[in-house]
């Protein structure tokens, strides 16, 4: 994913109001869709929205691996549609995956991820490390819409 990218998604996140979504928010979402994720792949903090991107931040649990942080990181994709009481969506396809750094997730405690919405149902998302360093890329993510339409309580708008 070229660098412009992930700085044209800092720029929007940083010029406009965000969504905050915590943890729970975001859980509690996917559980009234039929999705429940257990402890070690519950690894979201909270999702900043603003239209079409995200920025959220994860935690890997201590017992975490590669599988949790990747599942974290594509349901981090969820968040956007959420936002705008749209049903869930779900992965699919992919268009590519780029590893951009080894991932030693053995010395990663948390990690940056970073969405783009390009169509109703295509995306891109950015992992970086802490330093906002890339270290893997989901480019051109194709998803699909769960069964059920839902709506979140009304979330904390960060300034």
């Amino acid at each position: 994913m070229p660098k412009s990218w992930l700085e044209e998604v800092k720029h929007t996140l940083k010029s406009n109001p965000l969504t905050r979504y915590s943890a729970l928010q975001v859980y509690n979402a996917f559980s009234e869709l039929g999705i429940d994720y257990g402890p070690y792949f519950q690894c979201i903090d909270y999702v900043d929205v603003y239209k079409n991107t995200s920025r959220a931040k994860l935690s890997l649990n201590t017992q975490g691996s590669i599988v949790s942080l990747l599942d974290c990181a594509l349901q981090t994709g969820m968040v956007i549609s959420l936002e705008s009481s749209e049903a869930g969506l779900m992965p699919f396809t992919l268009g590519s995956m780029v590893l951009n750094e080894r991932l030693n997730i053995e010395s990663l405690n948390s990690v940056q991820v970073y969405t783009k919405k390009l169509s109703s149902f295509r995306t891109h998302i950015l992992v970086c490390d802490p330093n906002d360093i890339p270290l893997l890329s989901f480019i051109d993510l194709g998803v699909k819409a769960a069964k059920f339409k839902i709506e979140i309580p009304v979330p904390i708008t960060v300034k």
